[in-house]
């Protein structure tokens, strides 16, 4: 998972919830790959994906520690 202290590009403005905000342009194009990364306040910031029934990602560790493993499973319920 991307963590925003370890991005060094330009920063760009993207609006939250109608409010503007700024972040590196590197970490928001990390996010669109990887859904979800950790903002420098600790919350977290995400690209909404719709999940289409294909594959899940499990994210282990964070920034430089990362590891995302595909789960391959069939007719399973992630939710109830």
């Amino acid at each position: 998972m991307p963590v925003e202290k370890d991005c060094a590009g330009k920063f760009i403005g993207i609006n939250i919830d109608e409010e503007p905000r700024e972040f590196r342009q590197d970490f928001t194009d990390a996010i669109k790959i990887k859904d979800w990364g950790k903002i420098l306040s600790g919350n977290y910031l995400g690209w909404y994906d719709s999940i289409k029934g294909k594959y899940i990602d499990l994210f282990a560790g964070e920034g430089k520690l990362d590891e995302t493993f595909c789960v391959t499973s069939y007719d399973n319920k992630v939710c109830q």
